[in-house]
């Protein structure tokens, strides 16, 4: 399962202040990270993922992920079997006049939902997060 947030950052958000977005997540292994940032970024705008309160990605503690009319993907290969299950997606964009949109998508092989619960979920039957 693939999860998503658009992180709407207000023009001028600081680094010291950024825009913070939680996305909830079924327990398993994290398999693909996808950070985009659409046109018009011009590198100015950070994007970085927090789980349980530590810095995942980029890896280096401090670095950001940064863009413009570009998509960063890469695979992972990361179990995720503690509550929360929820990453932590912060941004800022420090100089900009304008609001951006970054997009952040993490995918999930679930070990705890069957083939039955996925089509019992997408169809409305299962609340999601079950």
């Amino acid at each position: 399962m693939f999860y998503e947030v658009q992180l709407t950052i207000p023009a001028g958000t600081l680094a010291s202040a950024p825009v913070k977005a939680l996305m909830a997540v079924h327990p398993g292994k994290v398999h693909a990270v996808e950070v985009i940032f659409p046109d018009g970024c011009t590198w100015d705008v950070s994007v970085v993922i927090y789980l349980w309160s530590q810095q995942m990605w980029p890896s280096t503690p401090g670095a950001a992920f940064h863009g413009n009319n570009e998509r960063i993907a890469f695979s992972e290969d990361f179990l995720l079997d503690q509550k929360p299950f929820e990453f932590e997606v912060r941004g800022w964009a420090p100089g900009t006049r304008y609001e951006h949109v970054p997009i952040v998508r993490i995918g999930v092989l679930s070990e705890t939902l069957g083939v039955s619960d996925l089509i019992a979920m997408l169809s409305g039957a299962l609340p999601a997060g079950s």
